[in-house]
Formats: structure tokens, sequence, C-alpha cells
């Protein structure tokens, strides 16, 4: 093993030994990346202020996604009803078509913003998932299982 320190080590200064790359990290990132290890991540006096200052920032992004994720959702439930109302199955495709690459783009705007169980994400889950599966594709239908999955 080799180590090396980032500041100058005085005669009987205490040496403390990171296994996180990370020490910013919060306590369940800490844990991940301690899971190897015979040990867990040991609280610090710092971690609450940490976790407070990541839950703001993370609800300042989310207020500033917010309506975009909006607009996307809108604009994808438009195509879906639209492809429910059309006439023709060519117009009924294109609009399935054009409601899954909205979902598809919610999906891909939102990670990390929503959780897991968002309304959102689940009705974007499920109706990309029916697109796919409705296409008769096997490559579709075999991508649009984990999407079932999570929607289920």
């Amino acid at each position: 093993v080799c180590s090396g320190a980032v500041t100058a080590i005085t005669p009987g200064e205490e040496v403390v030994i990171s296994y996180v790359a990370d020490l910013t990290a919060p306590p369940a990132e800490r844990a991940v990346a301690l899971a190897p290890h015979p040990f867990g991540p040991t609280p610090r006096g710092c971690d609450r202020a940490l976790e407070e200052w990541l839950v703001a920032e993370g609800e300042a992004r989310r207020a500033a996604a917010e309506p975009r994720l909006r607009a996307m959702s809108d604009a994808a439930d438009a195509a879906w009803e639209a492809a429910h109302a059309a006439g023709d199955e060519a117009e009924r495709r294109r609009q399935l078509m054009t409601s899954a690459a909205h979902y598809g783009q919610l999906l891909q705007l939102s990670d990390g913003l929503l959780g897991a169980h968002h309304t959102l994400l689940l009705v974007a889950r499920g109706r990309l998932a029916h697109v796919m599966t409705v296409s008769g594709a096997q490559r579709s239908c075999a991508n649009a299982l984990p999407l079932w999955r999570s929607h289920l």
C-alpha cells in the first residue's frame, strides 16, 4: 500500500486514512463506497449540514426544471390523446411515436430530479412501454421490459 499526505505531517500529529474518494459525500454514498470493507461510515458533525445543502440544491434544480418537465409532459399527453382519437392507422402510429419521443425526453430530463414513483414518471414509463410493445418488433418489446417492471 502506498499513501501520500495532502499537507505536511508533524511528529505526533494524528493521521487519518480515508477509504472514500469524496470526503464531502453524504453518509449514504460513503456507505456504498465502504460496502466491500467490514465497517461502515462514521457519522460526522458536518453530515447534517451537508445533507441540508444537498437537499436545498436538489430542490432548486427541480424547481428550475419543473416548467420544462410540465411542458414536456403536456406535449406527450396531447400526442397520446391525439393517437387514441385518430381516425386512421397512419395518424395513430405517428401520434404514438410523437408521444413516445416526448415521454423518452421527459424520462431523461427528470433523471435525478423526481422520485422513482412520481406520477409523471409512472405515466411516462407505462405509455412508452405500451408504444414499444404494440410496435411488435422483438427488440422494442425486449427493451420495453425494464419499463414495464419499473411501472408495475
